[in-house]
Order: C-alpha cells, then sequence, then structure tokens
C-alpha cells in the first residue's frame, strides 16, 4: 500500500477544520521560489523575494503557509537542495510529500525596467494546474504587482473566502520599503555569515520598523555564540513581530550565557504560560537548578522528559538535581536512561559512577569508572560541588513544530468526535485519540519527517516514577521513518504536545 505523506496540517485533519485562534484552518499551502528567466543573474534574489511576499499574503486563520525555513528543511529530508531549479515534477512530488492542499509556482523575467511574473496554482489533491496568472509593470511596483497575484490565487483556489475588493485586500498590509525589502531578501539567501549580517544590516538601517531584519542578525548573533550582540538586536522584537515568541526563547538562552539568570527565568516563564515546549521547561529547570532551587528544578525537568522521554539531555538534568536531593535511586534510573540513548555521555558515566558509590553498588560503580578509564577520562575524580557536571541548557526553538502539531491533533479530535452528542464526546476522547495516534499517518515537524505510529506506551520511566506510582503517567514513544530520518534521529514533539492538550489527556487514554 502506498504509504501517504503528509504534513502536520494533514488533508484529513484539515477537511475537518482545525480550530486556531477562533478561526477553522482549512488549508496548508506551499509557495516555492519563482524561476528566473532573466538573463540577469543580479536579480536572482527574487526568487526568493516574490515568493515571500505572496506567501506572506496569502497567509490568514485559514490558511497556513509553510514557512522559508520550513520548506527548505524539507527540501533538505527528501534530497533537493533549496537553490536547485525544480521540474514540475519535482514540485508536486514535494507537494504531496509536504501533504499540502495548494502549491503555488511561478516564473518572472525582467526586460529593461519591467517585470512579468507569472503563477499558476497546483492542486495537489486533483493533480490540476490552474491557467497562468500573470501580471506586468515596473519593477518598482514589485509590491503591488504581487498583492495582486496573491488576492487572485486567493481568489482562484477559495472563492468563498474571498469577499473584499483588491484595493481593501491590499490596505490590510504594511508598506514595504523596496530597496530595504532587497537587502533582507539577499541577506536571508547569502551563503556565509559575513554576507548575511552586510544585507540584513543594510535592511534594519533602511527600514528600522520592519523588525524581520533584526530578527535574522540577532539569530545569526546567537549562532555565532555572540551572545551579547544577540541579545541587543532581539531586544528590537515588538509583540506584533510574527518572530517575538522566538526571540524571547533566543534571549533568554543569550541572557542565560551572560549570566543574567532573572532575566533569562523571566523569559522563559513568559513562554511556558503561552507555548508548553519542553525546551522551555527544561530552560526553565537550569535556571532553577543554578539558584539551588533543585526540587522546583526537578519538577520541570520531569514535565520537559514527560514531553520526549528520548532526550537524554532532560534525564541527565533530572539525575543532577535527583543527585542534591539526595535521591540515589532515581538519579540512577535517569542516568541509566540517559546511557541508553547516547552511550558515550561521559558526564553520565562520571555522576553515575559517584551514584552507585552513595548507593553502594561497588560492581557496577567499578564498570562506569573502567569506562571512563577506557574513554580517556579520569576514573579517580570525585562527584563534589565543584566537580558535579551542571544541567544542561536547550537551544533550539521548536514554537513552529508544537503549533502545527497542535493543530493536527485538535483536527484529528475533531474529526472523531465532529458527529456525536456532547456526552459521547467526553466518553469517547480517549479511544479516538488512541485510534488516531495508531493511525499511519507521517508528518513534517519544522521540516523533520516522522511516522506518527507509536512503539509502546511506557507506564514506567525517569520521570513516571517522580510520581504518582500508583497512576503513572503513559507515554508515548514514536518511531522514526529511517528512509526519511538520520540515523538516530528521533522525533518526539507529538508526545509533547499531546501531553499539552487539556481536553485530550494523556492520562485518560486507556
Amino acid at each position: 500500500m502506498k504509504t501517504k505523506y503528509t504534513a502536520l496540517l494533514m488533508m484529513g485533519m484539515l477537511g475537518a477544520g482545525v480550530r486556531a485562534e477562533g478561526a477553522a484552518v482549512r488549508r496548508l499551502v506551499l509557495v516555492f521560489p519563482f524561476e528566473n528567466l532573466s538573463s540577469n543573474a543580479n536579480v536572482g534574489w527574487l526568487s526568493e523575494g516574490i515568493a515571500n511576499l505572496i506567501g506572506q499574503r496569502l497567509r490568514s486563520p485559514s490558511n497556513y503557509v509553510l514557512s522559508r525555513t520550513e520548506r527548505n528543511k524539507a527540501f533538505e529530508q527528501l534530497g533537493f537542495p533549496p537553490d536547485t531549479p525544480l521540474t514540475l515534477a519535482s514540485e508536486y512530488k514535494i507537494a504531496e510529500t509536504m501533504g499540502v492542499q495548494e502549491a503555488v509556482i511561478g516564473t518572472f523575467k525582467i526586460t529593461g525596467q519591467q517585470l512579468t511574473t507569472q503563477v499558476q496554482v497546483l492542486n495537489v489533491e486533483k493533480l490540476r494546474l490552474s491557467p497562468p496568472m500573470i501580471e506586468t509593470g515596473s519593477l518598482l511596483s514589485l509590491v503591488h504587482q504581487e498583492t495582486e497575484l496573491a488576492w487572485r490565487i486567493r481568489a482562484f483556489y477559495d472563492p468563498g473566502a474571498t469577499t473584499e475588493s483588491e484595493a481593501t485586500f491590499a490596505k490590510q498590509f504594511p508598506p514595504v520599503k523596496l530597496d530595504a525589502f532587497e537587502n533582507y531578501t539577499r541577506g536571508i539567501i547569502a551563503q556565509d555569515s559575513e554576507t548575511r549580517l552586510h544585507y540584513l544590516k543594510e535592511a534594519n538601517l533602511l527600514d528600522p520598523s520592519d523588525h524581520r531584519a533584526a530578527f535574522e542578525v540577532g539569530r545569526e548573533y546567537f549562532m555565532e555564540k555572540n551572545y551579547a550582540a544577540s541579545a541587543r538586536w532581539l531586544q528590537k522584537l515588538v509583540p506584533s513581530d510574527a518572530s517575538y515568541s522566538e526571540s524571547r526563547f533566543l534571549l533568554g538562552v543569550d541572557d542565560f550565557f551572560l549570566g543574567h539568570y532573572a532575566e533569562a527565568e523571566s523569559q522563559f516563564e513568559w513562554l511556558a504560560q503561552r507555548i508548553p515546549l519542553d525546551a522551555v521547561f527544561n530552560n526553565l529547570g537550569v535556571l532553577e537548578a543554578r539558584q539551588k532551587h533543585y526540587a522546583k528544578a526537578l519538577a520541570d525537568f520531569e514535565r520537559a522528559h514527560r514531553g520526549n522521554p528520548a532526550d537524554p539531555d532532560f534525564s541527565f538534568n533530572m539525575a543532577v538535581s535527583a543527585w542534591y536531593l539526595k535521591k540515589y535511586g532515581l538519579a540512577a534510573r535517569c542516568l541509566e536512561a540517559d546511557l541508553k540513548t547516547d552511550k558515550n555521555d561521559s558526564d553520565a558515566h562520571s555522576l553515575l559512577a559517584a551514584v552507585l558509590g552513595e548507593i553502594g553498588d561497588q560492581k557496577d560503580r567499578s564498570r562506569q569508572l573502567d569506562w571512563l578509564a577506557a574513554h580517556g577520562e579520569n576514573p579517580q575524580a570525585e562527584a563534589t560541588a565543584d566537580f558535579l557536571p551542571l544541567s544542561r541548557i536547550k537551544k533550539t526553538y521548536e514554537g513552529h513544530a508544537f503549533r502545527l502539531l497542535k493543530r493536527a491533533i485538535q483536527a484529528a479530535k475533531q474529526r472523531k468526535l465532529t458527529r456525536l452528542s456532547q456526552h459521547s464526546q467526553r466518553t469517547a476522547a480517549g479511544r479516538n485519540g488512541e485510534a488516531y495516534l495508531h493511525s499511519d499517518e507521517s508528518i513534517v515537524v519544522h521540516g523533520w519527517m516522522a511516522s506518527v505510529k507509536p512503539l509502546r506506551y511506557e507506564t514506567r520511566s525517569c520521570a513516571a516514577t517522580t510520581g504518582d506510582r500508583t497512576n503513572p503517567v503513559r507515554l508515548i514513544s514514536f518511531s522514526p521513518r529511517p528512509s526519511l530520518i538520520g540515523q538516530g534521529e528521533k522525533v518526539h514533539a507529538g508526545a509533547m504536545a499531546l501531553n499539552s492538550q487539556p481536553t485530550l489527556p494523556v492520562e485518560a487514554w486507556s
């Protein structure tokens, strides 16, 4: 049977009507880079620029348009370099694999100072390509042209949703300064850090009210571990910016490495109230541990671990807090869980040797010391406060994956329960949630591909043993699809999102 790969907003789910912020998300849209038919390679930035403008204008509460980052991650997984020209067959393959309903493809050509843009909409489900839509005008009218095309595209694939006039549609978007937009686009497609920073800083200088360039500069410095510079740029963002939540996550990590623990904790507490990511709870735990609030830290590490029991860092962090709390049995279990995933974690071996010494298990302690000696570590080091490895902070923001998966889970629940009475919905919630998880669907999580198919329920784990032993939380593990995921890579964002659903708790599945 042919396997159907889907994105997190899966085709069947979208038909059911995903509820997100009060509106039904019905459609997942992918906008491909536009093909440059001009002989002038210097205008190649328009390939991404036009896709960016049209994608921004297609977004709505009912349409989720994949970001450039999400699109490029999928390209990478499928073996297509982001800057490689694609045939229509390749575009269809990518769109089908990602589970989108519509894909926007097109070309542009510059003749003198005239720009001609042509787009077509590929209906992936019906394998149907729309007639070409063409706009021609001055290159200086780029933004106006692409806004017109976006309006026509929306009118084509969803006539009922396009009730406003073209002029009214255009007014909802802030003005774009073309020179700043060109520099921003050249910056995000540049291949080296120096060039990226040059163009992005120029874009910010030309239009400081558009914070997209400031965010990219801050993220670039973050990747270079220049945390002070990163923080200065990320602080420019405001709540109305699309990347505001991610900027606060990165700022929290910046503040942590700069020793501004109170500021870092404030950033992660703000995020924890709005988007329950494993990394956010983990990082709160790290900050609490630095303040020697080990019981609070252990609780946050446990919450992160429940979301992703396969992440060795969460197990290790729990073990560090358990060590300080003298919960040596728990520490040992967590370290053993860590080492099952990462057998070469020397810090875990060192701490486990110390824990086993406290428990009095000299035989297993000797095994750990032998491993350390064989791998060039100091087997005689004592686990003192000066020696003990510190908790590990997470630096990767996965909020996009969470939002997509949350919508997918909500859609699955609605699809299964929509025809039932309220009483029947409540009693069937657990059964339908489990039935969905056992379905042979696949997802793209922020560009990762994985089979959404539980391997097993775990009623005992490093995390479960810290709570009520008589009513342990059921943790769900997902198996990666080997053909699409690198060796050892696992996707557990699904468990994290499922554990966060207040209307369909994992504990209720039985």
